[in-house]
């Protein structure tokens, strides 16, 4: 499977959704876990604002 379909990331178009639903939620309980998690958000969103930016269905 290429993650590369159509000059997007991924091929799946609910993976960024899923993963940024699943980061959500997810808690932990030291500094550096938490600046990780805060990273992991930051790159789920771009990835959702970058697929819908890019996407040729609605």
């Amino acid at each position: 499977m290429n993650i590369i379909k159509d000059n997007r990331i991924v091929s799946d178009k609910t993976f960024a959704t899923r993963f940024v639903r699943f980061l959500k939620d997810i808690q932990v309980n030291d500094p550096m876990s938490e600046e990780e998690l805060e990273y992991m958000r930051m790159v789920a969103k771009s990835l959702l604002l970058h697929q819908a930016n890019t996407a040729t269905e609605k």
